[in-house]
């Protein structure tokens, strides 16, 4: 266990230090809302057509350089896909183990959302004019673009929310009550996948609504990722505990 512990904090370690090197990519960027999103990166992952793209390059000072500082951090962010792989990777041995098939299966799911990621990666290199990786018409450039993020944001969500029902089901079985709430859970956290989905398909869901509802989407992942290090935390304090007895 302390073996996965010290890979968990290694990975968290190599997860802040190549995220701080991305955001310094995009200091002049910060603030700007572009097609209704605050973020431009995401705002760039949802990008469905060149209208989109040429708003979001367009929106800093200098076309060129916004160009650069996206493409930047892009290749910083395949170094990226490798750390927080094995950061959430470990996080699902660590607190689910390996002999029941669901940490196998999340595992799976996870290394597809790298994949995706990777894919999503090449596409906006190719879109931006940085590279030709994919060598595609603009058209299906931005279908491949679109199929990637939702794929890559979809299975993190399934991956992230599942290991904390999992986990939340395990702590309340212990105690015998309160289940109900971890299913609630699972129930609340599908739907909204569900719903996440659906922003793909513009004509079911309010073209307004799509860029803050991704965002807050985004922020709850984000969020239930935190909840998930209770755990960890909670061992490192009893270990420091034991430490002083």
């Amino acid at each position: 266990m302390a073996r996965f512990y010290n890979m968990l904090l290694l990975s968290l370690l190599g997860c802040l230090g190549i995220s701080s090197l991305m955001n310094g990519q995009l200091v002049d960027l910060q603030g700007i809302q572009v097609n209704g999103f605050y973020n431009i990166i995401i705002a760039l992952e949802f990008a469905i057509n060149q209208l989109q793209l040429e708003q979001i390059l367009n929106a800093g000072r200098n076309n060129e350089a916004t160009i650069e500082a996206i493409a930047n951090h892009t290749r910083f962010d395949f170094a990226f896909i490798t750390a927080y792989g094995l950061f959430l990777g470990t996080l699902i041995i660590y607190l689910l183990g390996t002999k029941d098939l669901l940490p196998k299966f999340l595992i799976t799911l996870l290394a597809i959302a790298c994949i995706s990621d990777v894919i999503e990666n090449l596409a906006i290199l190719d879109l931006v004019g940085q590279a030709s990786y994919l060598d595609l018409p603009e058209k299906e450039g931005f279908r491949i673009l679109s199929k990637a993020t939702y794929m890559k944001w979809t299975l993190l969500f399934v991956v992230v929310g599942s290991s904390l029902y999992w986990k939340l089901q395990q702590w309340f079985l212990r105690r015998k009550s309160g289940s109900w709430i971890a299913l609630a859970l699972l129930i609340f956290l599908l739907l909204v996948c569900v719903a996440f989905v659906l922003t793909s398909v513009h004509h079911w869901f309010p073209a307004e609504l799509r860029p803050e509802f991704i965002e807050k989407i985004i922020v709850l992942n984000g969020l239930v990722l935190l909840s998930l290090f209770i755990w960890p935390l909670g061992d490192l304090f009893r270990g420091v505990r034991m430490l002083f007895k």
